[in-house]
């Protein structure tokens, strides 16, 4: 469907788009380019993340810029004409920017004069900085992030989308953008940036069309969304009687309001994708290594989550798959669950047998793709699996048929907690909580990462003085649930008035 606004304006479509949606890190240079040619055939996701991109600017940018095209070429002839790649701009820029000619399509599209120069590496910086990288070796080492209320800045970014643009890609992924406008107020550079994209695709994409995103949960300006949905990392608390297992928790509602599309909606489209940052989340060396405790709580057991993935057993691994996308399709019909097919380790890189693995890459091992993964397959049957129906609470205030006002919140209480990423003991943790769903009655369901039977009770009011257990007295033994596989669920359903809890197969 081609827009003269460069804005894709069908909902369905854009949300099958997302819900096949995988990240293949720079695939126009994988050194199993063939294999992955084959394995875009197989498994057939309809968005490639992170197709294209450079994070430490290349001094040879047009040589980045053909192997890009070229590659998207083949894509779209030979495995799926359909399929969306995504090009993606980072909140990272270098000196190196000053060896690249900036082209006049550029200063046109911005209303400002010609000129025939290069970029200015100075003039793209201003008040943001970059921020603590943490680990040794950071991302912005010999570079910094830029400001987009520099002009510079600006015509960095345009001239960035206009390439990848007229190189075949139909998505465009902005980084971190709360911090290349951290000097932004209002959004005005953001929502300028934004327009000026979708005016670009308009003419020069494959459909005529872009998907825009960023991290984060969106940018608003007066009600209308400027990204077509947002992007995030995984948000999850390590299991610490499970190491090194992970339950996954939503940390805040993406932003809603009028989507570029046209439609209204009450949160933006999430893609929840397995991210990397350098490989580790703590220094190889540090004493929290040697405390779990600790370690639980640092990144993704002290690595990033690639790597944490990474480091996974062939069995465990792809059991987490299955759940990540059960738990995020669970969140909403507008989540998404976006699986690696390869992805960075960056620093965490290690060692397996004979083989140095710098990369996670779902490929089947073979000579082509020695170090394959082999989670072809395990992606094929989680996209097969009907997904588990999304919550639905009531709004109203929670009262009985015979009119008594329940104080809320009402959650779960006791080990079932972790495992639905919440805290043990804190009878008010939201994600402990049951959604009231009318008449007194509170209702929630959960998917959780491992198999094994699993204990709790009923808090009433934020607190452990109005308990229900076993009988609906709280002096009786907690409820039981056995989960047959990680990924499964259970919903669990508490009437206030009778005390009766019910416990249903998800």
């Amino acid at each position: 469907m081609t827009s003269p606004t460069g804005t894709l304006h069908d909902q369905k479509q854009l949300h099958r788009i997302l819900s096949r949606a995988v990240t293949l890190t720079n695939g126009p240079v994988a050194p199993c380019v063939e294999d992955d040619m084959r394995m875009l055939a197989q498994v057939r996701p309809s968005f490639v993340g992170r197709a294209a991109y450079v994070w430490i600017t290349k001094e040879d940018d047009i040589a980045h810029l053909k192997k890009a095209r070229a590659w998207a070429k083949r894509i779209h002839d030979e495995v799926d004409n359909e399929m969306v790649l995504q090009a993606a701009i980072f909140e990272a820029v270098y000196p190196a920017v000053e060896s690249i000619a900036i082209p006049a399509e550029v200063f046109e599209v911005l209303g400002e004069e010609v000129e025939e120069r290069s970029f200015r590496y100075d003039d793209m910086m201003g008040k943001v900085q970059r921020p603590d990288q943490g680990v040794a070796g950071g991302p912005w080492d010999g570079g910094n992030v830029p400001d987009l209320t520099q002009p510079e800045t600006m015509r960095w970014f345009v001239y960035r989308g206009l390439s990848y643009l007229q190189a075949g890609y139909e998505a465009l992924h902005l980084g971190q953008m709360h911090l290349i406008c951290g000097a932004d107020r209002g959004f005005v550079q953001a929502q300028r940036l934004c327009r000026i994209l979708r005016k670009l695709a308009a003419s020069h994409a494959r459909r005529g069309w872009v998907l825009l995103d960023g991290h984060g949960h969106g940018m608003k300006v007066n009600g209308e969304l400027l990204f077509d949905f947002t992007s995030r990392p995984m948000s999850a608390r390590g299991l610490i009687d499970h190491f090194p297992h992970l339950a996954l928790l939503k940390r805040g509602p993406a932003l809603g309001g009028r989507h570029p599309g046209g439609w209204d909606c009450e949160e933006s489209p999430v893609l929840v994708e397995v991210d990397n940052w350098c490989g580790y989340s703590l220094p190889p060396g540090a004493p929290e290594w040697e405390d779990r405790v600790k370690l639980s709580q640092i990144g993704r057991w002290g690595y990033d989550e690639i790597s944490w993935l990474a480091r996974l057993e062939d069995t465990p691994r792809r059991e987490f798959l299955r759940y990540a996308h059960r738990w995020t399709r669970h969140e909403g019909t507008n989540w998404f669950f976006q699986p690696p097919l390869c992805r960075l380790l960056e620093n965490a890189a290690f060692d397996k047998g004979d083989l140095h693995i710098d990369f996670y890459r779902a490929n089947m091992p073979s000579a082509a793709c020695p170090d394959g993964f082999g989670d072809e397959q395990a992606l094929l049957a989680m996209w097969e699996e009907s997904d588990p129906a999304p919550e639905s609470p009531a709004p109203a205030t929670a009262m009985t048929p015979l009119g008594i006002e329940v104080p809320e919140p009402v959650a779960i209480l006791g080990e079932l907690q972790a495992y639905a990423g919440g805290i043990p003991g804190d009878a008010s943790c939201p994600w402990s909580q049951l959604y009231h769903v009318g008449n007194g009655v509170f209702e929630r369901s959960f998917i959780l990462p491992l198999a094994g039977e699993f204990h709790f009770a009923i808090a009433v009011g934020g607190s452990q003085s109005d308990l229900t257990k076993q009988g609906g007295v709280a002096g009786g033994a907690p409820y039981g649930v056995k989960i047959e596989k990680p990924g499964d669920g259970l919903r669990i359903r508490f009437d206030y008035e009778t005390r009766e809890v019910r416990i249903t197969r998800v």
